[in-house]
C-alpha cells in the first residue's frame, strides 16, 4: 500500500480519502462513472478482533507516513499489483442494508461480520472481514438501479464450492454471479 500512495502521488492521481479499518488500511478514489474504488491492504488475519462471530471494525485516520514509511529504503517502487492479488471485497448501495442482509444470507448463505447502526451491513463467508458491504449512504430507500444509467451492473464472485456459473439478481437490480474458484 505504501509503495501504491507514492505511486498515486508521484502521478496525482485524486484520492478522496484515507482510512484505517483496523482489519485493513484502505484509499478511495472514485472511477469515471462514479464507482467508489477502495485500493486496500489487509491487516494479518491473526490480527483482526472478533467478539464471538462479529469482527470489529472501524474508520479511523490512516496514518499516511507510517504506511510509506514502511516501504524498505532502495524498493524499487510500485511495480503494478502483486501477483495472486485479487479483488477482496464489493460494497453495494441498496436502498435498506437490512433486506440486503436478508437476501445475501437466503442466497449466499453469507455470515454478517458488521453492521453501522442501521446504514450499512457487511458479509462475508470463511471468517473474513468483509466480501459484500451494503450500504445506503447515498441510496437509503432506493429501488432497482436504471439499467441505463451507468454505474456498477455486475458483481463476480469465485467459489471453490461451486462447479458451474450461477447468476442471481439482488432486489436493486445488481446481478451477483460466482463461478467456479478452481480450474
Amino acid at each position: 500500500l505504501g509503495r501504491w500512495i507514492s505511486h498515486a502521488a508521484a502521478n496525482r492521481i485524486g484520492i478522496e480519502g484515507a482510512s484505517d479499518h483496523l482489519v485493513s488500511e484502505a484509499l478511495y478514489l472514485t472511477d469515471p462513472e462514479g464507482n467508489g474504488i477502495e485500493i486496500y491492504a489487509d491487516r494479518r488475519p491473526q490480527d483482526w478482533k472478533w467478539n464471538g462471530d462479529k469482527v470489529a471494525m472501524a474508520t479511523e485516520r490512516l496514518n499516511l507516513p507510517a504506511v510509506v514509511g514502511s516501504v524498505p529504503a532502495g524498493d524499487a517502487g510500485w511495480q503494478g499489483a502483486p501477483e495472486n492479488t485479487i479483488v477482496g471485497h464489493v460494497h453495494l448501495r441498496v436502498g435498506r442494508p437490512e433486506d440486503a442482509e436478508a437476501w445475501w444470507h437466503d442466497q449466499f448463505a453469507f455470515d454478517t461480520v458488521a453492521k453501522y447502526g442501521s446504514q450499512a451491513v457487511f458479509l462475508s463467508s470463511g471468517h473474513y472481514h468483509h466480501h459484500i458491504g451494503a450500504n445506503a449512504w447515498q441510496s437509503a430507500s432506493a429501488g432497482r438501479r436504471d439499467p441505463s444509467r451507468s454505474g456498477l451492473a455486475w458483481v463476480e464472485m469465485r467459489s471453490d464450492n461451486v462447479k458451474d456459473e450461477t447468476s442471481h439478481e439482488d432486489p436493486w437490480g445488481t446481478v451477483i454471479r460466482t463461478v467456479p474458484g478452481k480450474a
